[in-house]
């Protein structure tokens, strides 16, 4: 009831819509044109995704059953993206396995190739019980370390079975021929396994969120590689001990390789360790030739994830409502609908879509924002570019708004690809200098979506009240203000409860919310008589001061852009970087690079100390082991040589280097310097027997070409299953370690003996 001033009383009814309604949403989601509500979930730490998967399949069914006139749909479950990964690794470690068996067959024969075999499995099963007790469960990085592994998990047990066969004829029974063998090739092998090692073990020094991404890798590589040394040196010498080894037959590729050895290749080094200086002349103009390709490769951080899902954000004019936006949204669905292999849209608006992709944020957004996402009915590469090219040459410049469209991206979370921080005190100034960048950026090739905050600006509504114009008139200004805002927003008077205690909030509000209503609105003097609000104040719009961010407690503009090619972020911020150095940066101003290059730069930074610390230990290691500066230092002169091979692995597939292939290199450290130990421990073994250095040389090199050579292309083609079908993100890895491998395998057949010869030369 409400008195009048005559005291007649009247219903709220008779002045009000009396009314139980929803808050005015500030988001609302459709999938295709059907509004919906989402409900996510995400497992805890630790816990097993296929068993939480059937958990959440069985809560719906039985909520479905017991609501059946509510319709549910699954949009995303991990547990799928999860089974197809993992059966991807399970199979490209199968196929490495498998070409592995193959290789060493051909290669030793069956009986041969059966005892080097037999650590396969024993170690591979080794592997994953001790990685499960130290609480490391199955996912892709510890597959893909088990995969790197794979083809020198076999290098050990071959090399011991080799020796095996050339030294039991030699000596008297079969425990003799154990003891000859370890004795011969036990300590390289110790050697060489902890380099290997040493290389992996301080990726778990990188501490971000690439480091985490990758802990599995290492530690998965380091104990599979350690199991597979107990194996060579114990396991197998026992049983061998026992069942013996037959040589290999006359058709074995290793008895051709043998004969290959012992001819036509110690014929040809011995020719040229006549001249090594010029050998070594010959490898180095080699290597800077293909060093000098990294400009035309470019670098790169991580890339795409290569899910069959497209997000398109799409951004209607400043201060759009988000009726507006929904209905401009609901257009754009409609028609991406129709595009060729789209299996369903799902549209957000007012915020971004539900978190479904580990570097994906979730932001609430704003009324003028709307995020599609658009799922295809599989992946295939090309399919999903020419989706994306499809829609941005169709809404470019779009009547609905700007329209942007990406994929998912591999790695840690980070700004945009191009990202370029202005900082200063002086707004202005900063509003001008981005202005400027942002216009230098958008002329850029290759560049596109380019934003400055600064630049965007709507208008608002300011009423300005005359405070003489209000006391002549007896307003109170507190009560217009009040008045005013009950039109506009509305006012919380009070809270009601129903008949379960639950509270609701009263909102008073006007039914009137147009600019229009505001004009003729009339408002209470303090005597209670109608004044009209336009006599005591002026209603005008003015453009509102643009957004400004802080960056370490400074004042910043953040201009940033999307990229069409990822491998060309690198050069682009160059590009950007040389503009910008030309112009005058006074009074406080400055600029700071940030986005994928920025990443890149700490994760390459990180890298770059680790790389340091291996090659440091690899050379601590062989110096203990050789007893020797020169030594250590010819083997790690392979360095250069294996970034050469990387590099042209690089050139010639068109990958740019990325941080997957930096890991490749740390890696192939480790790898290559096996090859160059076992020839010159050979060398050191067999020098003093030998009329000169260079005949001993030829003879280390020629009784170890068959393990060198079945060595690395045991690891080559373990690799070869993850390099062709394991995706963008291992397929630089796999290229480097290849490649480079390839190199220093070749290098550590002739390089090695040459620059090992020079330095021998002046140690006597």
């Amino acid at each position: 009831m409400i008195k009048m001033h005559d005291a007649a009383q009247i219903t709220l009814a008779d002045v009000a819509n009396v009314e139980i309604d929803f808050n005015k949403p500030d988001n609302i989601a459709f999938v295709a044109d059907k509004p919906v509500v989402f409900v996510t979930a995400q497992q805890r730490m630790g816990a097993n995704i296929y068993k939480l998967g059937s958990q959440v399949e069985g809560v719906l069914q039985e909520f479905e059953k017991a609501h059946g006139d509510l319709q549910i749909q699954t949009i995303f479950a991990q547990e799928d993206s999860v089974h197809y990964r993992i059966n991807g690794f399970l199979r490209d470690l199968a196929s490495g396995l498998l070409l592995i068996l193959l290789c060493l067959f051909f290669f030793m024969g069956f009986k041969q190739s059966f005892w080097v075999s037999l650590a396969l499995p024993i170690t591979i099963f080794a592997t994953l019980t001790i990685m499960n007790l130290m609480g490391f469960v199955m996912q892709q990085m510890t597959i893909a370390g088990l995969i790197v592994a794979l083809g020198l998990l076999v290098d050990n047990s071959l090399v011991v079975v080799e020796q095996f066969v050339k030294v039991q004829d030699k000596v008297s029974n079969r425990m003799e021929a154990i003891k000859q063998v370890i004795t011969d090739v036990g300590l390289p092998l110790v050697s060489g396994t902890l380099t290997t090692v040493f290389a992996f073990l301080p990726l778990l020094l990188l501490q971000s969120d690439t480091g985490d991404f990758m802990r599995a890798l290492p530690v998965s590589v380091s104990i599979s590689l350690l199991v597979s040394l107990v194996v060579a040196l114990i396991v197998l010498p026992v049983l061998m001990s026992v069942f013996g080894v037959s040589k290999e037959s006359s058709w074995t590729l290793a008895y051709k390789l043998n004969k290959f050895a012992d001819g036509w290749f110690s014929r040809l080094l011995n020719r040229l360790l006549k001249r090594p200086a010029l050998v070594l002349l010959v490898f180095v103009i080699g290597v800077a030739g293909c060093i000098s390709l990294m400009s035309k490769v470019g670098v790169s951080l991580f890339p795409k994830a290569e899910k069959s899902m497209l997000v398109v954000n799409l951004e209607t004019p400043m201060q759009s409502s988000l009726k507006y936006t929904e209905t401009a949204a609901l257009q754009l669905s409609e028609e991406l609908q129709k595009l060729k292999h789209v299996k369903s849209v799902v549209t957000t608006v007012g915020a971004t879509s539900p978190r479904i992709y580990y570097n994906h944020t979730s932001d609430r957004g704003r009324a003028n924002f709307a995020q599609l996402l658009v799922i295809a009915d599989d992946y295939e590469k090309n399919k999903i570019q020419n989706m994306i090219n499809t829609i941005r040459e169709k809404y470019s410049g779009s009547s609905l708004g700007k329209v942007n469209v990406f994929e998912f991206q591999q790695g840690p979370v980070t700004d945009r690809p191009i990202t370029i921080r202005i900082l200063g005190d002086d707004l202005d100034q900063i509003g001008q200098r981005a202005a400027q960048i942002q216009k230098y950026i958008a002329s850029l090739e290759h560049t596109f979506d380019v934003r400055n905050i600064t630049a965007e600006s709507g208008f608002a509504y300011d009423i300005k009240i005359d405070e003489i114009k209000a006391h002549q008139r007896d307003v109170d200004l507190q009560s217009a203000e009040q008045q005013v805002s009950l039109l506009i927003d509305g006012e919380f008077a009070a809270e009601i409860n129903d008949r379960f205690g639950q509270a609701f909030p009263v909102l008073i509000r006007s039914k009137q919310e147009s600019v229009g209503a505001l004009e003729s609105m009339y408002i209470k003097n303090r005597q209670g008589l109608d004044i009209p609000l336009s006599s005591i104040a002026k209603i005008e719009a003015s453009r509102l001061k643009p957004a400004f961010y802080h960056y370490q407690r400074i004042r910043m503009a953040r201009v940033s852009a999307d990229v069409i090619k990822p491998g060309n972020v690198a050069k682009i911020t160059q590009n950007i970087e040389s503009y910008m150095n030309e112009l005058s940066w006074k009074n406080g101003l400055s600029y700071k690079v940030g986005g994928e290059e920025e990443a890149r730069k700490e994760s390459f930074g990180g890298l770059s100390q680790i790389l340091i610390v291996v090659v440091v230990s690899i050379f601590v290691l062989l110096f203990i082991q050789f007893n020797s500066f020169a030594q250590p230092l010819v083997i790690i002169s392979l360095l250069p040589i294996a970034f050469a091979g990387a590099v042209f692995g690089m050139f010639a597939t068109n990958l740019s280097f990325s941080m997957m292939a930096f890991i490749g290199l740390i890696s192939l450290i480790g790898i290559m310097v096996n090859d160059a130990i076992i020839v010159v421990d050979g060398f050191n073994r067999g020098r003093y027997r030998f009329n000169s250095a260079k005949e001993a040389m030829v003879s280390s090199v020629a009784s170890r070409f068959t393990p060198v050579i079945l060595t690395s292309l045991t690891t080559i083609v373990g690799l070869l299953p993850l390099t062709l079908y394991g995706g963008d993100l291992w397929q630089p890895m796999g290229i480097v370690i290849i490649t480079g491998l390839a190199f220093t395998t070749l290098a550590s057949l002739i390089w090695v003996p040459a620059f090992t010869l020079i330095l021998s030369r002046r140690k006597n």
